[in-house]
């Protein structure tokens, strides 16, 4: 008994081993299985005999009953503490498990490929669907276009056939046309009536001129001609300044390029010169038992040109250097006479002799290269300038300068709308107006007028008419003096 117990036992043993090492190839297919187990064909994997869970179930569950078998075998000879019996029920133990475990693993992964179909068929399902929607519409949208197509082709046999309808009457149909008059050749031109066009054209000038002077020269208010300031305001002419922009053939180009305000004095046989002579004069006869050595330049709104007749009156005064006179920037708002004599940054003037106790005459007078004429700029502008206009500083100024130069020139701002021309006609003997032919208006005019002469001490020597036109201005000399004296001027230049 001991002898075939122990070769029993070998046996055993042999046939564990083996079964270990089946378990173990069994292992890997079993990895190899899972890890295919997710891919989208797996089902024609799952069909092949190596990797087909019924059958590795089925080969274990063989096993599971041999080693039963041996078990029940060996239950007769050895008890169940003997180690080959606990090593074969450790095999059973292990057999049953892996059992359990691949019917459940199986029954899991046939759970798992019924949900991959069931959300594939419902996907294929939705494509299919909205694939029978698309061809739903455009079966619609083809029978609508059929429709078209068809409605149109009936339409195009209607129209062709009228057009070969028409086509076939147009050559049957009869001509009966005949000539009752042959044509003529005319003997005059039919186009343009030139003695219509010629009575027309006269009929409409002559309305022209007669809107012109019964309706639009009444209703122009701006201020025209010097005889109209005389007649409505009764201030005196000084005289008239023609357009120097209109006056370009008596005068050099470069001259025009470079600025017109020492175009009087450098060119004294000009039209400009003579007529700042005609003002110069007018001025100085205005008052012949005092006299006049200090002159306001002014105008009643910006832009009338009240700077250039300041400059241009300054220069001529000088009389060729035997006078001696002082041109004085006293507009503190918006001053020129910096940039017209090209003196650069505006750092020294006016402002400066008036609020610096220190400072002289000497030190903010400059000499200009015509001879006898002197100037003097603004300076730095102060936000409150009227009370300096106003002080005793500024009085002991002007009559300093009354005592050296022979005439004073002050260029002050505007009339309207600033006090400074009625505080600077207190100090000086006069007030001359410039006004620019068409663009003040008379209303303004007035107010300007009534603004000085309702100043204690205030005086308007006369108007001066600035950029008038000289030909058809109503002017005595205008039109002949400008056009024929000084046509022969330019001639002789």
């Amino acid at each position: 008994l001991i002898s075939g117990a122990d070769g029993g036992a070998a046996q055993v043993t042999d046939m564990v081993k083996t079964k270990m090492e089946g378990l173990h190839k069994t292992q890997e297919s079993l990895a190899k299985f899972k890890a295919l187990k997710g891919h989208e064909k797996i089902e024609s994997i799952a069909m092949g005999p190596e990797f087909t869970e019924d059958s590795l179930v089925k080969k274990l569950k063989e096993d599971l009953a041999v080693l039963e078998g041996r078990d029940a075998e060996m239950d007769a000879l050895y008890s169940k503490n003997y180690p080959i019996r606990r090593l074969l029920r450790k095999k059973i133990q292990f057999l049953r498990k892996r059992i359990a475990d691949l019917e459940h693993s199986a029954v899991s992964f046939a759970l798992d490929a019924a949900k991959k179909k069931e959300s594939l068929l419902k996907e294929a399902f939705d494509g299919a669907k909205k694939e029978a929607s698309k061809v739903s519409g455009l079966s619609a949208r083809y029978a609508l276009l059929k429709k078209n197509v068809d409605t149109n082709f009936e339409l195009h046999k209607i129209l062709l056939k009228e057009h070969k309808e028409m086509d076939i009457r147009s050559r049957i149909a009869l001509n009966n046309v005949t000539v009752v008059d042959p044509p003529s050749l005319p003997a005059d031109p039919v186009w343009p009536r030139r003695g219509l066009f010629m009575v027309g054209g006269l009929f409409v000038a002559l309305l022209g001129g007669i809107v012109v002077a019964f309706i639009v020269e009444p209703l122009d208010k701006t201020v025209q001609s010097t005889e109209l300031v005389e007649r409505e305001f009764k201030v005196p002419s000084l005289g008239v300044v023609p357009d120097v922009s209109r006056l370009n053939k008596f005068h050099d180009r470069r001259a025009m390029d470079a600025g017109f305000e020492f175009l009087a004095y450098d060119y004294p046989k000009s039209p400009v010169s003579d007529a700042i002579r005609n003002i110069e004069s007018s001025i100085l006869f205005s008052s012949m038992n005092t006299g006049v050595k200090c002159v306001v330049v002014s105008s009643a709104s910006p832009g009338e040109g009240k700077t250039f007749i300041a400059v241009s009156l300054a220069a001529l005064l000088t009389c060729g250097g035997t006078k001696n006179v002082c041109l004085v920037d006293c507009d503190l708002r918006r001053p020129r006479i910096h940039s017209v004599f090209d003196e650069g940054p505006n750092t020294v003037g006016l402002t400066t002799l008036l609020t610096m106790e220190n400072a002289h005459t000497e030190n903010v007078m400059k000499a200009h290269r015509i001879p006898g004429l002197f100037y003097m700029t603004s300076g730095p502008l102060i936000p409150d300038h009227l009370p300096l206009l106003m002080s005793e500083r500024f009085e002991d100024v002007i009559d300093e300068l009354r005592a050296r130069f022979d005439f004073v020139i002050l260029d002050a701002p505007p009339i309207l709308g600033f006090p400074d021309t009625r505080i600077l006609s207190r100090q000086a003997d006069g007030v001359a107006l410039v006004a620019r032919q068409g663009h003040v208006s008379r209303t303004e005019y007035r107010t300007a007028a009534e603004m000085i002469a309702s100043t204690n001490g205030g005086r308007i020597l006369g108007v001066i008419l600035n950029k008038a036109r000289v030909h058809g201005s109503g002017y005595g000399y205008g039109s002949y003096y400008y056009t024929s004296s000084h046509e022969y001027y330019a001639r002789a230049r």
